[in-house]
């Protein structure tokens, strides 16, 4: 990872090791040095930083930890109060790595991993020839609603799972608790087929259904459809496979609250999502040596899917490459002097991914799970903003603070290389 950590006066020198460019007598870092400009970055700086925020009321709460390559934690950072609408538990609990909230979108993640564990247990079964063939079939080969749905019918996992589908984004059932997956997922196919246009550029994003593979529409519709062809595939339920398959392999502790609503009701707490980003960034290998994923499935994970040709018609971070329900954060080399004074516009996008490269999946409210490969860290992210929007949306200060400590953290844990 090549970040340019600078100051206004001082040479600067390379860190062959990790890429990372510092200050040439800036001296040997640690977790509890301090991190003021002209100093390698730290995650003493980090901590000041984020309760300085909570301090100032630009965030209710923080917690946060990091790990390195080989899982000693680097940071465990914590202050505030969890006070979000729809996302804390009642009151105002004192935010902690282990208190357990709502995670919003952060869930998609996770689904999207019992989606591949499912299709690599069917693969092994013999039901499969491949997880490759198992994400590019049409749903419609398990699921017998589809068949019915016209165009719409034919979507694949793969386009379920990196929002390529074309379907509707929205529909009222993903917020029934009442309801099933297959029924869900029968009534999503249904109401797309009846509003199909024939081009990507017709009809409006919300209120249309594009050809499957031509635009990419982030919403939580797609995850119903996958969960029930995954249910039909598999022969049980999505609730069996997720504690077969991800639960109990990674020790994730964490349930959805609504069985329809794969894109956003899971509740967990930092330490406990932790387990999860762990397996997938030692290539799906989860606790006490169970196997999560294959190393080749957690690369398709987090590999683009969509390709130039598809029209971008609804997404919360527009710019930013997607994989199997895996934002891909790739930025040109960063100057990264210090948080305070830090121009989140400056970071440019680059998906070649040639010096920043970070992987996760952010959650409304500001739950970010992250993998930075090229530094040799992961960890996890929760802030409450003090914000109106609350988890109603992304705010510029959410994804500004998200941004900064990713890059941050990613940073300090270099300058702790020898």
């Amino acid at each position: 990872m090549l970040l340019v950590v600078a100051t206004a006066c001082q040479p600067l020198a390379a860190d062959a090791d990790s890429g990372v460019t510092l200050p040439a007598d800036s001296g040997t870092a640690d977790a509890g040095e301090a991190g003021d400009a002209g100093t390698r970055p730290s995650f003493a700086h980090l901590d000041a930083w984020l309760k300085g925020r909570v301090d100032a009321g630009v965030l209710n709460g923080f917690a946060m930890l990091v790990f390195d390559d080989g899982d000693r934690e680097l940071y465990r950072g914590e202050a505030g109060v969890c006070a979000t609408a729809g996302t804390c538990p009642a009151g105002r609990p004192a935010y902690t790595v282990d208190l357990v909230t709502g995670v919003a979108s952060s869930s998609k993640w996770v689904t999207s991993t019992v989606a591949l564990a499912t299709l690599e247990r069917a693969v092994t079964g013999g039901r499969l020839a491949s997880v490759q063939a198992g994400l590019d079939a049409p749903v419609s080969g398990v699921l017998p609603c589809a068949s019915m749905a016209g165009r719409s019918g034919t979507v694949t996992l793969r386009q379920l799972l990196s929002f390529t589908d074309g379907l509707l984004p929205e529909h009222d059932c993903t917020s029934d608790r009442s309801t099933t997956l297959e029924a869900c997922a029968c009534a999503i196919l249904t109401a797309s087929h009846a509003v199909e246009v024939a081009s990507p550029e017709l009809g409006t994003p919300r209120g249309s259904a594009q050809p499957p593979g031509t635009v990419y529409k982030y919403g939580a519709t797609h995850h119903a459809v996958a969960g029930a062809a995954l249910e039909k595939l598999a022969g049980v339920g999505f609730e069996t496979l997720f504690a077969q398959l991800v639960a109990t392999p990674s020790g994730l502790q964490g349930r959805y609250l609504n069985g329809v609503n794969l894109a956003g009701s899971l509740r967990t707490s930092v330490a406990d999502y932790a387990k999860l980003v762990r397996a997938l960034y030692h290539d799906g290998k989860g606790s006490r040596s169970k196997v999560l994923l294959s190393p080749a499935t957690v690369a398709e994970q987090e590999a683009p899917q969509a390709g130039a040709s598809v029209r971008v018609l609804l997404s919360p971070q527009p710019g930013l490459e997607y994989g199997l329900n895996v934002w891909r954060w790739c930025y040109r080399p960063v100057e990264l002097n210090d948080l305070f004074t830090f121009d989140a516009a400056s970071v440019v996008e680059d998906p070649a991914c040639t010096a920043i490269h970070q992987t996760g999946h952010a959650g409304k409210g500001g739950f970010v799970p992250f993998i930075d490969r090229k530094a040799k860290v992961y960890g996890v992210f929760a802030m409450r903003e003090d914000s109106p929007g609350g988890d109603a949306d992304y705010s510029a200060e959410e994804r500004d603070v998200a941004l900064r400590v990713r890059l941050y953290a990613a940073a300090a844990a270099a300058a702790l290389s020898p």
